[in-house]
């Protein structure tokens, strides 16, 4: 049996040439583009993790410096006068915030504070405004400056002294007047793009 002729100048296949070419152009066009976005990709969850730690080490060094500040005054027992001329008042436009009254133009001093300046109010760790500081422990080489903080006194009042269980009585002890103090640190991580700031009351006994 004889097989079919094909018609002269006609081939079975010759409507598929190139046909391998473009699909491999295809696959290769999606493989780039799937690689350019794993790239993409990594790199930016690397900025991430390094911001991360940027701003973890910013915290630390916030942290580190409050309770720096805090331990060192528990230590003292001051009179309102002398804790009034040695910290900072809080409200800027106050000279002594115990006989200020607040008014909504009052700002405090940790929001109007220029604390990238070279110098001014603010305290740099491990400094402390008299005596010895009670640590030295921050490893300055891991951040891109050393903390900074202010002190700042707000009143001359009574002592909040907390009722522990089991006890009797007020939770105050109005024969112990305390000086009011507001904390402010803040600190940077190992760029000073990454900024942390922290607040913290504190209490110390008037003499």
């Amino acid at each position: 049996m004889n097989s079919p002729v094909a018609p002269s100048g006609f081939s079975p296949r010759s409507h598929q040439n190139g046909f391998v070419l473009a699909m491999s152009l295809v696959f290769l066009l999606l493989l780039t583009i799937i690689g350019i976005t794993a790239m993409n990709t990594s790199s930016l969850e690397e900025k991430m993790a390094h911001n991360v730690k940027d701003k973890n080490l910013s915290l630390q060094a916030t942290e580190s410096v409050l309770t720096m500040a805090e331990t060192w005054l528990a230590a003292p027992s001051l009179s309102k006068e002398q804790v009034s001329n040695t910290f900072i008042p809080a409200l800027a436009s106050a000279t002594d915030s115990f006989n200020k009254v607040a008014t909504p133009t009052d700002q405090p001093i940790w929001r109007t504070l220029d604390w990238n300046a070279g110098s001014g109010d603010f305290l740099v760790y491990p400094a402390v405004p008299w005596g010895t500081p009670t640590s030295s422990a921050l490893n300055a080489s891991f951040f891109a400056a050393q903390p900074r903080y202010i002190i700042e006194y707000v009143a001359t009042g009574q002592c909040d002294k907390k009722k522990l269980p089991g006890e009797s009585g007020s939770y105050g002890s109005p024969d112990i007047p305390c000086n009011a103090l507001y904390l402010t640190a803040r600190g940077v991580g190992g760029t000073p793009a990454a900024v942390s700031m922290a607040q913290s009351a504190f209490n110390i006994k008037v003499k």
